[in-house]
């Protein structure tokens, strides 16, 4: 496979963590969550607790600091599980 040069140790420790919760959280719910169009805010809730939301911005915003390419790797995590949920 082609490894993605932009993608280093941590970003790549940061996409395993949040594909790691999809598959355990997010995916579970996926057909009842499309089917119902209700939001989960229990499963944002944890998200946002986990740094999964808005990573990119500032600590002084609520975000991590972390950059555009970790809220990357997070929403392709998160987006193979639940597309809707990952925005």
């Amino acid at each position: 496979a082609m490894r993605n040069p932009y993608i280093d140790e941590d970003l790549q420790a940061l996409a395993e963590h949040a594909a790691r919760f999809a598959d355990k959280r997010v995916a579970p719910g996926f057909q009842e969550r499309d089917r119902t169009r209700v939001l989960d805010r229990a499963l944002m809730r944890e998200m946002g607790a986990m740094g999964f939301i808005a990573p990119e911005l500032p600590e002084s915003a609520g975000g991590q600091g972390m950059g555009c390419l970790a809220a990357g790797v997070i929403h392709e995590a998160i987006a193979r599980a639940d597309l809707s949920i990952s925005y």
